[in-house]
């Protein structure tokens, strides 16, 4: 996540951190447990010391890693199972925010569509079986195998969000399209 804060000096920071979930067979960290990270620790420091003026508004950015192959090819991309993306990925964002700012959503609007996934392929299509496996652009190679661009996806793949917190803050999510990966 990266986040651009607006303060009332009207200088823009980036806070950058170098947050990468490391991710093993079945464990991503939550934000809960990316707190204790030191990125995210260093950047609610230098909040919470007011060394970068009053925050005005803010922009978070989220990057869902290596295209679809961590939501297009396994159960994640029916809505029966995940729900949607955003809420699935987005929440640990939302926590991370209000943890880092201090302050909660009010109100907010989202909204998302399915622009690349799914498609008109079976259901049961697997990556090594399929006879367009050495040029399709979304072939996995990992343990994740189900063709992305089949029937049943239904997850939005391209999303936004807009967020007012406590106190008027305006914050933009707008998580790119999940294909740019």
């Amino acid at each position: 996540m990266s986040a651009g804060i607006q303060t009332a000096n009207s200088q823009n920071w980036t806070l950058r951190p170098s947050i990468r979930p490391v991710i093993s067979n079945a464990s991503v960290p939550s934000s809960e447990s990316s707190k204790n990270i030191s990125e995210p620790r260093v950047m609610k420091e230098i909040i919470d010391s007011g060394a970068i003026g009053e925050i005005k508004a803010v922009w978070v950015r989220h990057f869902v890693g290596f295209g679809s192959d961590f939501y297009y090819h396994d159960w994640h991309a029916t809505r029966q199972n995940a729900t949607s993306l955003l809420l699935q990925k987005g929440f640990h964002d939302i926590d991370m925010l209000h943890w880092l700012i201090g302050r909660y959503t009010k109100r907010t609007t989202a909204f998302g569509s399915l622009d690349f996934f799914g498609g008109d392929k079976p259901n049961d299509l697997t990556c090594p079986t399929c006879p367009e496996r050495e040029t399709c652009t979304e072939v996995s190679y990992s343990n994740r195998i189900q063709c992305c661009f089949r029937r049943e996806v239904d997850v939005e793949d391209n999303q936004m969000m807009i967020m007012e917190l406590d106190g008027g803050m305006p914050v933009d999510v707008p998580p790119p399209p999940t294909w740019l990966g």
